[in-house]
């Protein structure tokens, strides 16, 4: 793997990790924002975080791809990951599968596609050759 390859694969892995990491710890402790369902909004949080880095990796990855090509990847991605992700705490004690949290998660991700021209621009920007 050349050094703009690592540059474009780091951040995604880094991310992927860190989830996997996190997935795999009793639930966390977690400041209290004072409404219901506030994991949902650190599960989206986290997840459009991580829709940049996947698509950082797909842009960096793929030179000349459509912006329609790039969204489908970013979301199938981005999608698998997080159903990894819930059935992975299906397994680790004290934490539980949920749909709802699967249902943020892709919508963090799918939110991340408002950052596609911004990170479009450092493409072409040559940020990572």
């Amino acid at each position: 793997m050349n050094k703009p390859q690592v540059r474009v694969a780091l951040p995604v892995a880094i991310a992927s990790a860190a989830i996997f990491v996190a997935s795999g710890l009793p639930a966390p402790y977690t400041p209290d924002l004072g409404f219901d369902l506030q994991d949902k909004l650190y599960h989206a949080v986290a997840y459009h975080l991580y829709g940049i880095t996947v698509l950082i990796f797909i842009l960096g990855s793929w030179r000349n791809i459509e912006r329609r090509q790039a969204i489908i990847w970013l979301l199938l991605f981005g999608g698998l990951y997080a159903v990894s992700d819930e059935l992975h705490q299906a397994f680790v004690p004290t934490r539980h599968a949920d749909t709802t949290d699967l249902v943020a998660d892709w919508v963090g991700v799918a939110s991340s596609i408002f950052w596609f021209s911004r990170i479009r621009w450092l493409v072409g920007r040559k940020f990572f050759s």
